[in-house]
């Protein structure tokens, strides 16, 4: 497990990575590149339904000048800089490997690979959508902002459209990119059963990064193991470790089995910090006076 890889500085040399900065210059000297061969090869292109590279390459362009500048992690003395998380660094290599087997297979069946690549823009931005939007309907509670019973959307959102913090469902980003995927289709007028041949491949190698990508963030750990050679153990604060402490399996107070449900985060040192989520009737919880909303400080001492 290794949630985040590197962080990413601010600024490189005095010019700032994201927003007018490095990332926007590298971008367009590789959209100017995209243009010009398309331009230069634009009847065959166009026989073959390859679409024109503007769309997409102002669409990355905004998402890195404006976008990306909005949810970078700022503090007291400014913007600090983005966090490169294993998550999201293995969906862009599984983005990458199946960009590269789409690829090769256009070229068998006589498609331009510059159709694959437009593809992909539709399958990765609708799949991150369909992924963030996902997580967020799922953990609304921890997204929302209220004043009394009225969302606050002006403090919400900007929460929502933080997910280089983390939080995308894979069962999420593939339904955004299936609808992706058929705007495409729709748009171009392509044979869909030909062009889905193309990218199923490519799908089971994302499919597989991101699952690797699962298991870095922690967030997929199947059950436990009873050999402890082919054993993994994960840090503590780790969901995991949390889930593990919720079940009662860390310590000899199963707060599950007496009927109390908790949220835990790891704070610091060896302490967890719980907050009640529901109490079983007429369970043992119940009768210690526990009530949803109230407060467990779990402290471990080394002997």
């Amino acid at each position: 497990m290794q949630q985040t890889l590197i962080d990413i500085p601010h600024e490189i040399a005095g010019l700032p990575l994201f927003g007018f900065g490095w990332a926007l210059i590298f971008w367009a000297i590789f959209g100017g590149v995209w243009l010009t061969r398309f331009y230069m090869q634009s009847a065959a292109r166009k026989q073959q339904g390859v679409g024109h590279p503007l769309v997409p390459i102002l669409v990355v362009g905004l998402i890195i000048a404006i976008v990306i500048p909005f949810i970078e992690p700022t503090d007291s003395e400014g913007p600090t800089g983005v966090k490169v998380r294993g998550y999201g660094f293995f969906v862009l290599l599984g983005v990458t490997s199946g960009i590269f087997i789409a690829s090769i297979q256009a070229r068998r069946q006589g498609v331009h690979p510059d159709v694959v690549f437009t593809m992909t823009l539709y399958l990765f931005l609708f799949g991150v959508l369909g992924g963030r939007l996902w997580y967020v309907v799922q953990k609304w509670s921890e997204f929302a902002v209220y004043d009394g019973s009225s969302v606050v959307w002006g403090d919400t959102i900007p929460k929502v459209l933080k997910f280089t913090e983390g939080g995308l469902v894979v069962y999420g980003a593939f339904v955004g990119g299936l609808i992706g995927c058929s705007i495409f289709l729709i748009r171009r007028k392509l044979p869909k059963l030909a062009t889905l041949d193309l990218i199923v491949p490519a799908l089971a190698i994302g499919m597989f990064f991101g699952r690797l990508g699962c298991f870095m963030n922690g967030c997929c750990y199947g059950g436990l193991c009873t050999d402890e050679t082919w054993g993994v153990q994960f840090p503590l604060g780790s969901p995991p470790y949390m889930r593990h402490l919720d079940q009662g399996l860390l310590f000899d107070t199963p707060l599950a089995q007496k009927g109390i449900h908790a949220e835990f985060q790891y704070r610091d040192g060896y302490r967890w910090e719980g907050k009640v989520v529901t109490i079983e009737p007429e369970s043992v919880g119940a009768a210690s006076g526990l009530e949803p909303n109230n407060t467990i400080i779990i402290q471990m001492r080394l002997l």
